[in-house]
């Protein structure tokens, strides 16, 4: 099935959903048979109904996901900290798989709640198997993957040298200031 042809079926099932719910809400307010609050029923469904729908299309054209090495923690966290403060929704492995959770499961649903990617990639995060499989994953999808190079790597993976990517390894890390005000200009460049 064509990928748009997917999304909008996803969208107007949701939606068909959405529907049948506030139809049984309404139903449920008449069935009571109070008049205020069958009326006031239907112009909350309607706030309701235009609310979801609202929530759907920005949540989900704001959602990133932010693959990693576990051992670039640091640096990541004031990344998702930027992205978090410009309003983006943020998917990160460590916030969505708890202990018990089956990785996979929990990786395949961020992949299919986001819209676009952040690959941070350095030495520790080209040697990792779990970002090769992560990665694996993202780029079937065919959705935007932003890489964004944080510590000096040798060359840029073979599965990304068709994508532009972002440079911020020449910064000292010691130099926090300079490097953040770097993340701030990446990040204001994802819209």
């Amino acid at each position: 099935m064509n990928k748009k042809i997917k999304n909008y079926t996803t969208i107007i099932s949701s939606i068909v959903a959405i529907l049948a719910s506030l139809w049984a809400f309404i139903e449920v307010a008449s069935f009571a048979k109070f008049e205020i609050f069958r009326e006031i029923g239907i112009s909350v469904a309607s706030a309701i109904l235009i609310f979801y729908v609202f929530e759907f299309f920005i949540k989900k054209s704001n959602t990133i996901f932010v693959v990693y090495s576990h051992e670039d923690k640091k640096t990541v966290a004031l990344l998702i900290e930027e992205l978090k403060d410009k309003n983006y929704q943020v998917l990160s492995d460590e916030e969505l798989i708890k202990p018990g959770d089956n990785i996979n499961e929990k990786i395949s649903e961020a992949i299919s709640k986001s819209n676009k990617f952040i690959l941070v990639l350095s030495p520790n995060s080209i040697n990792s198997k779990w970002v090769s499989i992560e990665m694996k994953k993202i780029l079937e999808t065919k959705k935007i993957v932003v890489p964004v190079i944080i510590d000096k790597i040798d060359e840029v993976p073979n599965y990304l040298q068709d994508i532009k990517y972002s440079d911020l390894s020449s910064n000292d890390k010691k130099e926090l200031f300079s490097f953040k005000s770097d993340l701030a200009d990446f990040v204001k460049s994802l819209n």
